[in-house]
């Protein structure tokens, strides 16, 4: 018998019509807002986190209507689809980069820290992107002489290859693992949803986890319901999220979370995952949805 939720391998055929638009509109969209931004920001450090917002942000198209409207449980097709838009915004993203550094102008600023007035034309990028091996010899030569630097010295070469390669990895593998996540979510066959989810009020820390792992797959489910609530969110705890359907059908997450404290005192928490959508019947399931 299986306990936990896997899923079904369908797919909605509108997760078709979604990857189209996605492709096609948001893509672009948030290729042009990255490529700007990092354009016009010369600080590296920043750019490193605008690197993995544009990986993140293609996640989210991805998860959101790609995967999430189009109904994809396959988890094969849910990474080929985010595999494909990960590609297609950054190949949105080198067209726009080419067109800005064929029309830089003016520099402002000094040595250490410059920039570059710039715009594209569209006329050109969309020249560049129906042209991809006129794209790619000018990628190659920007490689060759460089298009920016560190304290004033120019970064080109291998070291400039090492930088996008690092970059592409960032913008792919961030939706990639946002997409192995989303896919794996429940979801009701019999409703044609999406799991509702809930987070509960924080329970007590559990110090045994293999033994309610092991209770739950045997039908125990006392183990959850006696478990207490616990009100100091500080300390150490359990957190227990429910995935619940209309039609009745119950999974359960459950994560401990250990404090950890900075040198301000400032304090964050340690997921420790312990049990992931695991199969729950209807009694346990409508009294843990009683919950706040």
């Amino acid at each position: 018998m299986n306990f936990y939720y896997q899923p079904s391998g369908r797919i909605s055929p509108l997760c078709f019509l979604f990857l189209l638009v996605s492709g096609l509109l948001l893509m672009p969209l948030l290729a042009l807002a990255y490529t700007y931004t990092i354009w016009y920001i010369p600080i590296i450090y920043f750019n490193v986190l605008l690197t993995g917002l544009f990986g993140v942000g293609i996640g989210w198209i991805a998860n959101r209507f790609v995967i999430g409207k189009g109904k994809v449980r396959n988890m094969m097709l849910g990474i080929l689809f985010t595999f494909l838009l990960a590609l297609v915004a950054q190949y949105f993203h080198w067209a726009i980069w080419a067109s800005l550094v064929m029309n830089a102008g003016e520099v402002y600023g000094n040595e250490r820290m410059g920039v570059v007035a710039s715009n594209m034309v569209i006329d050109q990028v969309i020249f560049l992107l129906v042209h991809p091996v006129i794209l790619f010899d000018l990628v190659k030569e920007m490689n060759g002489y460089g298009t920016w630097g560190i304290k004033g010295n120019t970064i080109s070469g291998v070291f400039l290859t090492c930088i996008w390669i690092t970059e592409a990895l960032i913008i792919t593998v961030i939706p990639l693992f946002m997409a192995w996540a989303r896919v794996r979510k429940p979801f009701s066959e019999q409703g044609e949803v999406w799991f509702m989810e809930k987070e509960l009020n924080p329970h007590e820390f559990i110090e045994n986890g293999e033994h309610v792992k092991i209770s739950l797959e045997k039908g125990d489910y006392s183990v959850i319901e006696n478990l207490e609530i616990y009100k100091n969110e500080k300390d150490e705890h359990a957190v227990l999220t429910l995935f619940y359907s209309d039609h009745e059908e119950y999974f359960l997450t459950i994560n401990n979370k250990l404090p950890k404290y900075d040198k301000n005192g400032k304090i964050t928490f340690k997921d420790n995952l312990l049990i992931e959508y695991i199969t729950l019947n209807k009694e346990t399931g409508r009294l843990l949805n009683k919950m706040a």
